[in-house]
């Protein structure tokens, strides 16, 4: 189910659909899926994440994070662009 709420979310951002809606929904999730991911590097836990589900290769650990980190200066960069749009 979330995988496919993350299509349509992504496919939104695509089109310029609902941005005001999508932005703040996705950064949230990524923010939620961070939060998991540092659980995980905290229980030692190792091995794939199931990230963008075995599409890409995935390194896992703190390299996952910083993609997040990256991923969410997109988002804040894109929130920006909308505000300077009104």
């Amino acid at each position: 189910a979330i995988p496919a709420v993350e299509y349509f979310l992504g496919a939104c951002l695509v089109l310029g659909m609902w941005l005001r809606r999508v932005v703040p929904i996705l950064a949230g999730l990524l923010v939620v899926f961070s939060g998991a991911l540092v659980y995980r590097i905290a229980a030692g836990a190792t091995g794939s994440c199931g990230c963008f589900g075995g599409m890409l290769p995935e390194f896992g650990g703190w390299w996952a994070l910083v993609r997040n980190g990256v991923l969410l200066f997109c988002i804040w960069f894109l929130s920006g662009a909308m505000r300077a749009d009104r």
